[in-house]
C-alpha cells in the first residue's frame, strides 16, 4: 500500500486513453473523473481491473465529443467510450430513483454534483473520485477505512441494502479480496438484510460466491454463514458446503498456472455431497457445464486414489483421464494425504505414452473390421477389451499383437507377462 497518511500528496498513474477521455470532456467544459474500484486499488498499490469514469456531462453531450461509443447502459446514463479496441464507461453523475425490484433503481435522475453521485455508492472504499487536476477526492472518510482495513456503507447501512440486495454478498467479497474486516454497524445491517437476497438472481449470487471462494481468502466464504446468507446462496444443501474446516482446506489449495483452483476450491467447497447432489447445486446456480461436469468428477473419483504402482495409474487413467487424475491428486494433497509417489509415477507413465484411451491403440474400429470382426457395438466392445489388455500390459500396444489377442489368439491377460511401465 502506497503512504496515504497525506492524501493530498497521493497522485495516480491514469492511463493514456483515460487521461485523453477526461481532458476531452473537461477541454469542453465539464466535469470528469475516475471513480470507485480503480481509485482504491490505485491507492493500495494493485493495478486496476477497469477505469471507470463520471462526468458532469450529460449521455447525449458524452456521445457527441467521442467518434466510437456504445449505448449499453446509457437508460442509466453510462456510455461506453471505445480507444484502441478498448471499452471505457463514462456515466453521468446521478441520482438514483426507488429501487422497487431489491436490485435496479427505477429511474435515475441526472445532477450536476458529484457529492449527490458518490453518495449513492456502495462503501467507502469505493466512493473514491480522482482527477489529475483536483487529486483524490474523498467524501466519506474511505480513506481511514482503507487504513483500517474495514468495509464500511457509505451512510446509512440499511438503505444501502434496501437498495440493492447484492450489496450484502459484495461486502463479504470485498472483505475477502481486500483482507478487510466489516464495520460492525455494516456488519449487523448484513444480517438483518439477508433475506433480501432472495430477490437476487442466482447467477449474480453465483458470480460474488465465485470471487469469495477463489480471493486470496477463499475461508471469507464462511462470513456467508455468519450471516445468515447460506439458505439463500445454496437452497438445498448449506449445513453441508458452509464449515470451519474449509477454510483450512481452501488455503493449502494455492493459485497455479493450469487454473484448476477454481475446480479444487469448487470441490473442496461441495466435499461433502455426492457428484450427483453436486451437479444438481451447480446447475442451479447456473456454473457452465465444463466447470460443473470437472467439479463433480472429482468429487465422484476423490477417494479412489491409485496406489502409487504403474499398473494402478494407468487403470485410474482409464477410468479419469489425465486432468481428472491430476486434480484428484491435488485435491488429496490440500487434504494432507501423501501423494509424492502416485505423483511421480503418473509423471512416468505419461512420457512413456502409455495407452489409457481407446484412441491410443495401435488399432481402430477400421482394423478390426478388416479383421472379421462384425460392424457395430461388437467393435466397440473389442476396442474396450483390447484396451483393457494395453492397461494391465501396455507391450501388447502393437497392431498385431492386439489383432490377435481380437482374434482370440492370445489371452487378453496373459498370466506371468512381466509388465512395462
Amino acid at each position: 500500500m502506497k503512504d496515504i497518511t497525506d492524501i493530498s500528496k497521493l497522485t495516480i498513474e491514469v492511463p493514456g486513453d483515460v487521461r485523453s477521455i477526461l481532458k476531452t470532456l473537461k477541454d469542453a467544459g465539464h466535469e470528469a473523473c475516475i471513480v470507485g474500484g480503480c481509485v482504491r486499488d490505485s491507492i493500495l498499490g494493485r493495478t486496476p481491473g477497469d477505469w471507470d469514469i463520471t462526468t458532469s456531462a450529460l449521455p447525449v453531450q458524452v456521445k457527441s465529443l467521442f467518434s466510437n461509443t456504445a449505448d449499453n447502459g446509457i437508460k442509466h446514463g453510462t456510455v461506453m467510450v471505445i480507444k484502441h479496441g478498448r471499452a471505457y464507461e463514462v456515466t453521468t453523475y446521478r441520482i438514483d430513483g426507488e429501487y422497487k425490484d431489491g436490485r435496479h433503481p427505477e429511474s435515475v435522475t441526472f445532477t450536476p454534483s458529484l457529492e449527490e453521485d458518490l453518495k449513492r455508492r456502495d462503501f467507502t472504499v469505493n466512493a473514491f473520485a480522482y482527477s489529475p487536476g483536483r487529486g483524490i477526492i474523498d467524501l466519506f472518510d474511505g480513506i481511514s477505512d482503507l487504513r483500517r482495513g474495514v468495509i464500511r456503507a457509505v451512510g446509512d447501512p440499511d438503505m444501502r441494502f434496501e437498495e440493492d440486495a447484492l450489496r450484502i454478498m459484495r461486502a463479504v467479497r470485498f472483505s475477502a479480496q481486500l483482507s478487510f474486516g466489516i464495520e460492525e454497524n455494516t456488519w449487523n445491517a448484513i444480517k438483518h438484510a439477508a433475506p433480501r437476497l432472495a430477490l437476487v438472481s442466482s447467477e449474480r449470487i453465483r458470480v460474488e460466491f465465485e470471487k469469495t471462494l477463489f480471493s486470496d481468502n477463499p475461508g471469507y466464504v464462511n462470513d456467508y454463514e455468519k450471516a445468515g446468507l447460506s439458505g439463500y446462496i445454496i437452497p438445498e444443501f448449506p449445513e453441508k458446503c458452509f464449515d470451519t474446516w474449509s477454510g483450512e482446506l481452501y488455503s493449502r489449495i494455492r493459485p497455479d498456472p493450469e487454473n484448476s483452483l477454481k475446480y479444487l476450491r469448487l470441490a473442496a467447497f461441495f466435499k461433502n455431497l455426492t457428484a450427483e447432489e453436486c451437479r444438481r447445486v451447480m446447475r442451479k446456480m447456473t456454473f457452465d457445464n465444463k466447470t460443473a461436469d470437472i467439479t463433480c468428477s472429482v468429487l465422484r473419483h476423490k477417494d479412489k486414489m491409485p496406489a502409487p504402482e504403474a499398473s494402478s495409474v494407468r487403470a485410474a487413467l482409464k477410468v479419469m483421464g489425465p486432468e481428472i487424475l491430476d486434480l484428484v491428486i491435488s485435491f488429496n494433497e490440500a487434504c494432507g494425504t501423501e501423494c509424492a509417489g502416485v505423483r511421480a509415477v503418473l509423471s512416468d507413465v505419461l512420457k512413456a505414452g502409455c495407452a489409457y484411451s481407446v484412441s491410443m491403440l495401435a488399432v481402430n474400429g477400421s482394423d478390426l473390421m478388416s479383421a472379421g470382426i462384425p460392424a457395430g457395438k461388437e467393435i466397440g466392445l473389442t476396442l474396450n477389451r483390447l484396451l483393457d489388455a494395453v492397461v494391465e500390459d501396455p507391450s501388447l500396444n502393437e497392431k498385431q499383437k492386439l489383432l490377435s489377442i481380437a482374434a482370440g489368439d492370445l489371452p487378453a491377460a496373459c498370466p506371468g507377462m512381466p509388465e512395462h511401465s
